[in-house]
């Protein structure tokens, strides 16, 4: 039997400074890399909920780590 694993991600560009939006991961499986945002859906996890959840809580940790 197979397993299958759905993941969602997102790039942010500002128009403005024409930056992109890339996050350093230190405790993941492969340590010290930038990456996307986002991340493995849960079971029965449409994308698109999966991918606002996952902004939601990468980005409010990112700037609660700047505070």
């Amino acid at each position: 039997m197979k397993s299958e694993i759905t993941c969602s991600g997102a790039l942010f560009y500002a128009l403005e400074t024409k930056r992109f939006l890339l996050l350093h991961r230190t405790q993941s499986k492969q340590k010290n890399v930038w990456g996307l945002v986002g991340g493995t859906n849960g079971k029965d996890e449409l994308p698109w909920p999966a991918l606002q959840r996952e902004i939601s809580f990468q980005t409010t940790f990112a700037s609660r780590m700047h505070d």
